[in-house]
């Protein structure tokens, strides 16, 4: 009995360590946040504007903004109170050598300067519904075989398209890409009218998936 007391007050010692630095890190983000309201450029203010327009047009469904219900007619609701992008900083980087990174835990996307086009963009906040929903997995689950049902009436050879995606995925970049991830992106090149491929990336493999996979995209 001792040593699951023990065991239990160890377990609770952790889950508010755990609390303060899920605190401090909101403060800090809400720092920065603060901070970089007033000192951004005009166009890290454009950008923040542009990444909240295609949020409500892109995300509406993950939100559940676009009404969905169960068997019974009951409204389903989302684990998601509002934009998940209320508080990010936007930043512009010529110095960095990637197109764009997302650190959720900072409210931050940073963007080259040569790549602010809306799938880069989209590709970042995706990262930020991907993050969110990692903590949710029903809600993922749920969003994985939703958006799989829907992309295989759309797409020729979705199973392939995915397949193709998880291998260079796990090879280039250590699998930081979840399904979710995958075929939400593959939604977004719908939405948007691109190629599909053309939001997830990674133009080295990119060739490999052609118009001819979409079947009436337009």
């Amino acid at each position: 009995m001792d040593i699951e007391r023990e065991l239990e007050e160890k377990i609770q010692g952790g889950e508010a360590l755990a609390q303060k630095l899920s605190e401090a890190s909101e403060d800090a983000a809400e720092h920065l946040y603060l901070q970089w309201a007033r000192s951004c450029t005009q166009e890290e203010s454009k950008l923040q504007d542009r990444a909240l327009d295609l949020d409500a047009e892109c995300f509406a469904d993950i939100r559940f903004d676009e009404p969905i219900c169960d068997d019974n007619g009951m409204p389903l609701t989302s684990p998601i109170d509002g934009s998940p992008l209320d508080g990010f900083r936007f930043l512009i980087d010529p110095a960095m050598d990637d197109c764009g990174t997302c650190q959720a835990k900072l409210r931050t996307i940073t963007l080259h300067p040569d790549h602010l086009d809306d799938a880069t963009l989209v590709h970042e906040i995706l990262h930020v519904y991907d993050e969110f929903l990692a903590s949710n997995p029903v809600y993922r689950d749920f969003w994985v075989t939703r958006l799989y049902s829907r992309l295989r009436t759309r797409l020729e050879d979705i199973d392939g398209l995915c397949a193709l995606n998880i291998t260079q995925d796990v090879l280039s970049h250590d699998g930081g890409h979840s399904i979710f991830f995958m075929l939400k992106a593959y939604d977004l090149d719908l939405r948007l009218g691109l190629s599909p491929g053309t939001v997830f990336g990674y133009q080295d493999w990119a060739p490999y998936i052609t118009d001819a996979a979409v079947e009436g995209q337009n």
